[in-house]
């Protein structure tokens, strides 16, 4: 099987049970229903509070052309996130370590296919965001769940330490 196919039949593997719970499950046999939350996707059912509202409002008003285009780089935003990082895990971040990109999305997966090589083991917590698993196997890497026991959902040293073999990517590699 080439690269490509195997990539695909991996990814619709992957997507199987999110797709079967979508389609065939309590959630959707109720899906639509009043006073039921769907927060399945991490969408709210009601309307955002005023508050918010008139936050975004006054911080979305365009102060110039490039308002609205990609930006790579926000220097204030930058300054304020490595002092942020600094002070909550005396780390020495730099702003020079911090980037930005439109969408949590997108920069998962552009980290994950510059830093991810085929055959890779990738741990991820779960309970995950639904995609994590599969953007880590579409880019022929290999996903390791370490589940979060509650009630805190901590991540657990000892769990993620045992998930670790010689396939999984390391940091270090970078120089990091």
């Amino acid at each position: 099987m080439d690269l490509v196919a195997h990539r695909i039949t991996t990814l619709q593997q992957n997507l199987r049970p999110l797709l079967e719970f979508l389609n065939n499950s309590e959630h959707a046999r109720r899906s639509g229903e009043s006073g039921i939350a769907d927060f399945v996707f991490g969408n709210p059912q009601e309307m955002p509070l005023q508050g918010l509202v008139d936050a975004l409002r006054h911080h979305t008003m365009p102060e110039n052309k490039n308002w609205f285009a990609y930006a790579v780089h926000n220097q204030p935003a930058a300054d304020a996130v490595a002092a942020s990082l600094v002070g909550r895990t005396g780390l020495p971040f730099e702003p020079d370590d911090v980037r930005f990109a439109p969408g949590t999305f997108g920069a998962l997966a552009s980290t994950l296919r510059a830093l991810v090589d085929e055959g890779d083991e990738v741990i991820f917590l779960s309970p995950p965001w639904f995609f994590y698993e599969s953007m880590i196997a579409v880019t022929g890497a290999r996903p390791v769940r370490v589940t979060l026991r509650g009630p805190r959902y901590s991540p657990d040293p000892e769990s993620i330490r045992a998930a670790i073999t010689p396939r999984t990517r390391d940091h270090r590699q970078f120089g990091s």
